[in-house]
């Protein structure tokens, strides 16, 4: 290995004559850095006053927000399909021979695509570009947590609860009050896959991602950085198809309609270190 000081520049090869460091080529350095969000916040498990979970249902009124960096993922527009009516058949055989009307529903969901952006960090300097944004950060999915993850989180009944791979929140009990936190700090650059959710099938029908987004300066402003939440599902129909019935020789139905219960509510939580940089010699 050789050392080479030539021009105010530094160069260093290796035993076979590459090299392995080199001054006169651009350099990167960070020209602004920006922290966004709390980074160790507390948050107060909903618990009820006799340390069983309150069921407070996401959907109407989650015990939980999140701060002015996280985001809520929104209830996707949810309905009943009907499928047949006034169908004349035997199968009761409590009615023998007798018709007997039938009714069939499903759960439905319509397809949905949603973005929500939200500045993170701006380059002070107006008219300044970085070369590199470097984005480090924390992410929490506090629509899980009840101290276990259960109820309330987005689940559906056909699959369970949607999955994701960000750690969960790491709680604490002291004197009966479980308070929770950041599992932990990880790299948010490009897309991190917040939730995904498949069929039956094996088919993918509900993604929820964080994607970090660069902006060009303009005459007035720095280059920026944006977190877009987004959610993107097809239209997806329940496996647990429900039958109704009416008595015999009669079209009403024997019992009420129960839909396949859903909750597509998620509510996130967020904490950014933005590093921007550029490259110079």
């Amino acid at each position: 290995m050789s050392f080479e000081l030539i021009n105010n520049n530094i160069k260093i090869t290796d035993s076979s004559g590459d090299t392995v460091f080199d001054t006169d080529t651009p350099m990167p350095h960070i020209i602004h850095q920006a922290s966004v969000g709390v980074n160790n916040p507390t948050w107060n498990a909903p618990l009820s006053t006799n340390g069983s979970y309150g069921g407070t249902n996401w959907s109407t009124s989650p015990p939980i927000t999140p701060s002015s960096q996280g985001h809520t993922f929104p209830i996707v527009n949810e309905y009943s399909m009907f499928y047949a009516s006034n169908v004349a058949d035997s199968v009761n055989y409590a009615c023998y021979s007798q018709w007997v009307h039938r009714w069939f529903f499903s759960t439905c969901l319509e397809p949905l695509e949603a973005t929500t952006s939200k500045l993170i960090a701006t380059i002070p300097t107006a008219g300044l570009n970085a070369d590199f944004v470097l984005v480090q950060g924390k992410l929490a999915r506090l629509s899980v947590w009840n101290g276990l993850g259960g109820v309330d989180a987005p689940r559906q009944d056909d699959y369970g609860i949607f999955q994701s791979g960000i750690p969960d929140i790491v709680t604490t009990t002291s004197s009966g009050v479980t308070t929770g936190t950041y599992a932990g700090s990880m790299s948010l650059n490009g897309t991190t896959l917040l939730e995904t959710v498949f069929t039956g099938q094996g088919e993918q029908w509900l993604t929820r991602t964080l994607d970090i987004r660069y902006v060009p300066a303009t005459a007035t402003t720095g280059g920026s950085v944006y977190a877009d939440w987004k959610h993107s599902n097809s239209r997806w129909e329940s496996d647990k198809q429900v039958a109704l019935q009416g008595g015999c020789n009669s079209a009403v139905p024997s019992g009420a309609y129960v839909p396949s219960s859903i909750s597509t509510v998620s509510v996130w939580d967020a904490y950014y270190e933005v590093f921007f940089g550029k490259f110079t010699l």
